[in-house]
């Protein structure tokens, strides 16, 4: 077994300001008092009804594209080869709101409400610090789906934070002042059971992606 130091670096951090919607790199991020990271799903689109509008449920979220001003400042939001001609269109991020909503209601056609929270609307409220995995997990889950990349996994799983580094079994990752340990067989094991529960949606994912999302 190899002993030696494990020391991870943390290579990528990427936040999705717009829950359902295009990430972006960031150089750095703050954490904010709740766990998660400022400004990563800041934005949530909501239906009427109250429910989530995302991938899973309106696969029309998939065509939009959102690119943000380098201080995160601003959003632009447009749907190329819209036959409808939707505008792109720019909103002051995170504060218009109401604007914004107006172009989601307009393009789905239906009202769409917009919540904000600083540190965002994550999928699991009670785990809800930002996810990270190492580049070789990601490459390694790659290979186990025929026509899946690596690009293809990180769309999929929509991570916030990459580790590049090699880390012997076994092993613990530390995430916080010594709050939380993770260990990586256990980690690698979980990741496993996932991709084989989600093995069709996430082949289904990767398919729409590389038809409609930009790498």
């Amino acid at each position: 077994m190899d002993s030696s130091p494990v020391s991870p670096r943390l290579a990528f951090i990427q936040l999705h300001p717009i829950k359902a919607l295009d990430s972006v790199h960031v150089k750095e991020a703050r954490i904010g008092p709740g766990g998660g990271l400022e400004l990563d799903r800041a934005w949530a689109l909501y239906s009427a009804d109250g429910q989530w509008v995302n991938g899973k449920r309106t696969p029309a979220v998939h065509l939009i594209r959102a690119a943000y001003a380098p201080d995160l400042t601003a959003v632009s939001l447009s749907v190329p080869g819209d036959r409808r001609g939707v505008p792109t269109s720019t909103f002051a991020f995170p504060g218009d709101t109401a604007g914004a909503a107006e172009w989601f209601s307009a393009y789905f056609e239906q009202q769409i409400n917009i919540r904000y929270s600083l540190e965002g609307f994550p999928d699991d409220s009670i785990a809800n610090g930002p996810t990270i995995i190492s580049a070789a997990s990601i490459d390694t889950v790659s290979t186990w789906f025929s026509g899946l990349t690596a690009g293809d996994v990180r769309l999929r799983l929509r991570l916030a934070e990459r580790l590049d580094a090699a880390l012997p079994q076994p092993a613990v990752v530390r995430i916080g002042p010594g709050a939380i340990e993770y260990d990586v067989g256990f980690l690698v094991a979980v990741l496993i059971a996932f991709a084989q529960q989600k093995q069709e949606r996430l082949l289904g994912a990767a398919a729409v992606a590389r038809r409609v999302l930009l790498e």
